[in-house]
C-alpha cells in the first residue's frame, strides 16, 4: 500500500502545475522534465520564474510524512536554485530530488515566512460532506487560483486536486475542446482526480463538469496542468502550439527522437478516442508525416486538404441550396460504445442540443443520433461536418445531413 501512496503522490506532482494569487510571491507553476538524462529514479522539476524575481527557491514538502521519504527539503522557503540551460526548455530553473521523496514542489521569491497551503480544504470538504476524521483518507493539494482581474480579492475558482487513497487508482482518458484529458484516479470525488472551488459561488465540481458548464476562464487550468490536459499536437510539451512541434515530429519518424508518454494505446482501454498520440494533430489514429504538415498548415492558417467523401458530401449541400438549411442537423450513427451522447461528447463543434432518434427513424438501430446547430444554415453545416469528420469510421459510423437523409 506504501508503494503506491508513493506512485500515486509522484504521479501528482508530475500532473499538477498551477500558479497561486495574480502577483505571486510563490508559485507552483511548474512542470516536470519528461526527457531529463538524470539519475534514474528521480524527478527534475523545472520552472521558468514568469514573475521575473530576483531569487529563486524552492520548497519541496509532504504534507503526510508517513506517505514520502521526508517532510521538507529544508524550512521555507526552501533550497535557493540557480537558472541552468536545459534542452529543448532554454534557460529555467530546475530542482531535482528522488521519485516519491516529496509531495510537491512550491517556487517562491523568498520574501514570504510561511507558505500559504491549503487555504480551502475545510469548506471544500464541508460541501463534499467529507469528515474530519476521515481526512486521512484522502490525498488533497490546491493546484491553481485564477483571478479575472489583479484588482479580484477572491478568485473566480480555485483548482484542486483530490483523490481517495483507499482504492486502487485507475488509468482514465477523454478529449475536451484540444486537450487529452488524462490521469490516474479513483474516480470519487473527481472522476479525474482534480475538482473546481467557485469561491464566489460556494460550490464544487469536477474539473470536467466546469469546462462543460463554461467556468470563466477555465481553460487556463489546462493550461496550468500539462501533464494531465495535454494539448493535442504539443509535440515538446511546452504548452503551446508552434513550429517546434511539427519538427519533433518529424525528428521521432525519422528515429532521431523519442516523445516520451506520448502513445495513448495503455490509456485509451474503451477505444473511444479518435487519436491514437498526444502528437495526433489530424486526429487519424496514428502519427505520420500528416501531422506534422496539419501543424504548419494550422499555423500558417492554411486549410487542409478535403477528404474525397467529404468534399462531395460538400458538393451535395451546396447544390441543395441554402433554403433547404433554414432549419437543419447533422444525423449520425455511432459504434455503441456509450450513451446517451450530449453535446459534451463533441467538442470540436458547439452543437446546441444532441437526441436520440433511433427509435424514430429506425427502431432497429438505436445509436442514430442528431445534433442541432445553435445557428442552422448552409456555411455552419459544413463547418460543423468538417469539425466531427476526423472522427468517422471510429466512434462515427456515418455522417449524413438531415436534408438528404430524411427529405420532406
Amino acid at each position: 500500500m506504501k508503494k503506491l501512496l508513493s506512485l500515486i503522490l509522484t504521479l501528482a506532482l508530475i500532473a499538477g502545475v498551477s500558479v497561486i494569487g495574480v502577483n505571486a510571491q510563490q508559485s507552483k507553476d511548474n512542470f516536470q522534465i519528461i526527457e531529463n538524462p538524470a539519475i534514474d529514479g528521480s524527478v527534475t522539476i523545472g520552472f521558468t520564474n514568469p514573475e521575473g524575481w530576483e531569487n529563486v527557491y524552492a520548497y519541496a514538502y509532504c504534507s503526510q510524512p508517513n506517505w514520502c521519504g521526508t517532510t521538507e527539503n529544508a524550512p521555507y522557503p526552501g533550497e535557493m536554485v540557480e537558472k541552468t540551460f536545459v534542452k529543448g526548455y532554454g534557460e529555467i530553473y530546475t530542482y531535482t530530488f528522488a521519485s516519491g521523496l516529496f509531495e510537491d514542489v512550491i517556487f517562491n521569491d523568498g520574501t514570504l515566512e510561511e507558505p500559504n497551503i491549503d487555504l480551502y480544504k475545510g469548506r471544500i470538504f464541508e460541501l463534499l460532506e467529507i469528515e474530519n476524521n476521515l481526512e486521512y483518507e484522502y490525498y488533497y493539494d490546491e493546484i491553481y487560483e485564477h483571478y479575472l482581474s489583479t484588482a479580484d480579492e477572491t478568485p473566480e475558482y480555485v483548482l484542486v486536486w483530490l483523490e481517495s487513497n483507499m482504492v486502487s487508482p485507475i488509468l482514465t482518458i477523454d478529449i475536451l475542446g484540444d486537450y487529452v484529458l488524462k490521469g490516474y484516479n479513483a474516480y470519487y470525488p473527481f472522476e479525474y482526480g482534480y475538482g473546481v472551488y467557485l469561491p464566489k459561488e460556494d460550490k464544487v465540481m469536477s474539473i470536467e463538469k466546469a469546462y462543460r458548464e463554461g467556468v470563466q476562464g477555465i481553460k487556463a487550468a489546462f493550461e496550468k496542468i500539462p501533464r494531465m490536459a495535454i494539448l493535442i499536437g504539443d509535440s515538446n510539451r511546452d504548452g503551446k502550439l508552434s513550429i517546434k512541434d511539427s519538427t519533433l515530429i518529424q525528428k521521432v519518424l525519422a528515429k532521431m527522437q523519442t516523445i516520451y508518454l506520448d502513445d495513448l494505446s495503455d490509456w485509451n482501454l474503451e477505444g473511444k478516442l479518435p487519436i491514437g498520440y498526444t502528437t495526433d494533430f489530424n486526429r487519424d489514429g496514428k502519427l505520420t508525416i500528416q501531422d506534422a504538415t496539419a501543424i504548419q498548415k494550422h499555423l500558417a492558417k492554411i486549410e487542409p486538404e478535403l477528404d474525397e467523401e467529404l468534399q462531395l458530401m460538400i458538393d451535395d449541400i451546396l447544390a441543395l441550396g441554402s433554403e433547404a438549411f433554414a432549419d437543419d442537423s447533422i444525423i449520425i450513427t455511432l459504434n455503441g460504445n456509450y450513451n446517451p451522447y450530449t453535446p459534451y461528447d463533441f467538442p470540436e463543434y458547439d452543437f446546441e442540443r444532441v437526441e436520440q432518434i433511433g427509435g424514430i427513424y429506425n427502431e432497429y438501430d438505436p445509436d442514430v443520433y442528431a445534433l442541432y446547430l445553435k445557428n442552422p444554415g448552409t456555411e455552419n453545416i459544413i463547418e460543423a461536418i468538417k469539425a466531427i469528420w476526423h472522427r468517422l469510421d471510429k466512434d462515427i459510423e456515418y455522417i449524413e445531413i438531415n436534408a438528404i437523409a430524411y427529405p420532406d
